[in-house]
């Protein structure tokens, strides 16, 4: 079947006139003609080994975090947490972890945990688990995006 051009060309006009909203940016021109967060979106980011794929996906997540108060749900079940929640404290203050002050090291600390909760990677998931226990983290605490770290050590499931 064939698409009715007419009707496309009439969404067309609806985004040129901004009827039609369009995803959150970082108010950055350039950055947000190439990438914006967008609810119901799935996104994949590719690398090789230590090259800062995870870096890159947590200073997003804290921007977004930053500007319009999104919220994460964070599992990675190669790194510990607390190795991610240095990495945005030191985001957050622009300085290594051993220069932050108490009261940066607090401030930051608090809004890491008002905004990102981690699932604990002290065992093994399949993807079946993680996205139960997603959904149910949903439901009781609101998050806007998962990020899921590492999915090639994830549990096989069984095949029967």
């Amino acid at each position: 079947m064939l698409i009715e051009f007419s009707e496309q060309l009439a969404y067309l006009q609806k985004v040129r006139s901004g009827e039609i909203k369009t995803a959150t940016g970082l108010g950055i021109k350039d950055f947000d003609e190439h990438f914006r967060f967008k609810s119901s979106n799935f996104n994949i980011i590719l690398g090789h080994a230590n090259v800062g794929k995870t870096s890159i996906a947590l200073y997003l997540m804290l921007l977004y975090s930053v500007l319009h108060q999104k919220k994460w749900l964070v599992y990675s079940s190669e790194n510990e947490p607390y190795s991610l929640i240095r990495k945005m404290i030191e985001f957050l203050e622009k300085k290594p972890i051993n220069k932050v002050t108490d009261k940066g090291f607090e401030k930051s600390s608090d809004f890491i945990n008002d905004h990102f909760k981690f699932i604990d990677n002290g065992q093994m998931y399949t993807y079946k688990d993680l996205l139960d226990y997603a959904d149910a983290i949903k439901q009781a605490w609101n998050y806007h995006g998962f990020l899921l770290i590492h999915i090639t050590v994830l549990k096989k499931t069984q095949t029967y």
